[in-house]
């Protein structure tokens, strides 16, 4: 849970589970925030700590930074195109529980996907690779249920085949963009683009 203490009080302010962004690093955030207000008053009473948490329960991210992306036939779609290196990364895939599908690559920054092998293998279900890093990731993280997509487009398809009723699917990427996008913005808005168009097919019942 996520508490407040001011004046030797200590209030609980509202659960972990209530928060509108996921991950553990968004929990610091949210604490730093917390702790940032404290002093001005606001949490000192009943209405305003209840103004506090309605915020954070409403408060959707940054976009591109594990932003929701819709969901289809109950497989949550998240865009984290600004994880453009392993390190970033890493805080979407400590994110999610399972089943989680994640699209990965882009242009390689060389970055040290064996390092994370051992943590993508604990939380990766299943895993589509897109761009020039693909077969630089795939090397990295054999062990990992995996398929090669030809596009975004393509990409999205294949997650959403893999993914069962109740998963996450998240474009974390890993890598730079430039090899199909203009910069990581552009993917990521063509990411939930194509997330809306898969939407849109399922509804008429032409995915597959």
């Amino acid at each position: 849970a996520i508490w407040s203490t001011w004046r030797g009080r200590v209030e609980r302010l509202l659960g972990v589970s209530e928060l509108g962004i996921p991950g553990p690093h968004n929990v610091d955030n949210v604490l730093a925030a917390v702790a940032a207000i404290c002093p001005l008053g606001t949490l000192d009473d009943e209405p305003g700590r209840q103004a506090v948490a309605q915020a954070l329960r409403d408060f959707q991210g940054l976009e591109h930074r594990i932003e929701p992306a819709g969901t289809v036939n109950g497989r949550r779609f998240y865009n984290d195109s600004k994880a453009t290196n392993v390190d970033s990364m890493r805080q979407a895939l400590l994110s999610f529980g399972h089943p989680l599908t994640v699209l990965a690559g882009g242009r390689d920054k060389h970055g040290d996907f064996p390092g994370l092998a051992k943590l993508a293998q604990e939380r990766i279900d299943h895993l589509v690779l897109f761009g020039e890093a693909a077969p630089v990731i795939a090397q990295a993280w054999p062990r990992i249920p995996q398929e090669r997509a030809s596009g975004l487009e393509d990409a999205v398809r294949r997650a959403y085949r893999a993914t069962p009723e109740g998963g996450v699917i998240v474009l974390s990427p890993g890598c730079a963009s430039f090899d199909m996008f203009r910069d990581y913005e552009d993917r990521g808005r063509q990411f939930k683009a194509q997330v809306k168009k898969l939407a849109e097919r399922v509804a008429r019942g032409e995915a597959s």
